[in-house]
């Protein structure tokens, strides 16, 4: 547990070069967060005002809905702005201190490491832990935001909705839980057989001559087979373990959606609902349901950035 935290600290700390941005963009994706949530609410009474032929209502709410839009979209294109800018600020950062770090290493403990496994390090796994910091934790927190908020405005408009939408929970969390160790050992033999697969082909393009002069083309032809076989076996356990993720998820919200319809439609024709409301429902359920999706599939993101903080 004790190392496990240090990696976490030391994937955290990564991040002062562009601290300030990050709360940026985190601040950002909570306000769109939000705006979502809200664009819900405008929607459920501008549904409600146009039944009821309230025209000086609905033209106040379809500019209020119209502004909420495109303040979310200038928000949007703020956070992709900065998130390109810390994205490579937060890349050249580690991959200088490393370069650095190598560059001066001792040679002795520098030649236990092939050039290519070395060079995959400063590009791969970098990549890895840059994009965890940048996009993976922020959406996190501001996805986390955007569940708090639908579920308590949902809780508003139907109790018994808002327990549905959250009890699909703890499907989202035991799925993430079983998958996490089988994809973090799946993530760390796929980078050093990449690394395998590219020495290979960097010696044997170098040393042509020798290969030429013992006549060994057929078998290091055979031997870059059997490596892209292991590669594509590797590729395909990484798949499977993604598509049973995706697919238990996409089921449980498909479900969800489905029960939700059912319980509007029946409030609907028994006269206990509008149409207002259940255009609100469903897309506050989605604002539920999107959110736990998304911070599902950020832990398997967390667990490839600590496999690839040990291997910096």
């Amino acid at each position: 547990m004790r190392d496990l935290l240090y990696k976490l600290k030391w994937i955290l700390s990564q991040s002062r070069q562009a601290i300030l941005y990050i709360c940026l963009i985190i601040i950002f994706g909570s306000l769109v967060s939000l705006m979502e949530v809200w664009s819900a609410l405008i929607s459920k009474y501008l549904i409600d005002s146009a039944t009821l032929g309230e025209y000086s209502s609905i033209i106040k709410l379809v500019v209020l809905l119209g502004l909420t839009i495109f303040g979310s979209t200038i928000l949007s294109s703020l956070n992709s702005l900065l998130s390109t800018y810390c994205t490579t600020k937060i890349s050249n950062s580690i991959q200088q201190k490393i370069y650095a770090h190598v560059t001066y290493a001792e040679w002795s403990q520098l030649s236990k490491y092939h050039s290519v496994n070395i060079l995959s390090r400063i590009t791969s796994d970098v990549g890895v832990i840059t994009t965890t910091l940048i996009t993976t934790l922020p959406n996190l927190i501001s996805y986390t935001i955007m569940l708090l908020a639908s579920f308590y405005t949902l809780l508003k408009l139907d109790y018994s909705m808002a327990i549905m939408a959250i009890t699909i929970i703890p499907i989202f969390l035991i799925v993430s839980k079983l998958l996490s160790k089988s994809l973090k050992k799946i993530h760390i033999d796929l980078q050093n057989q990449d690394i395998k697969y590219k020495s290979f082909i960097q010696e044997t393009l170098q040393n042509s001559i020798i290969v030429k002069t013992f006549c060994s083309e057929n078998e290091n032809i055979n031997k870059l087979n059997d490596m892209q076989n292991r590669k594509l076996s590797l590729q395909m356990k990484s798949s499977l373990i993604s598509s049973l993720s995706n697919f238990s998820l996409s089921l449980s919200g498909s479900i969800g959606y489905f029960l939700v319809f059912c319980w509007g439609s029946t409030n609907l024709s028994n006269g206990a609902s509008n149409f207002g409301t259940l255009t609100a429902m469903i897309q506050l359920f989605s604002n539920v349901q999107a959110p736990m999706y998304i911070i599902a599939r950020s832990f398997p993101q967390i667990i490839k950035s600590i496999a690839s903080a040990e291997r910096l």
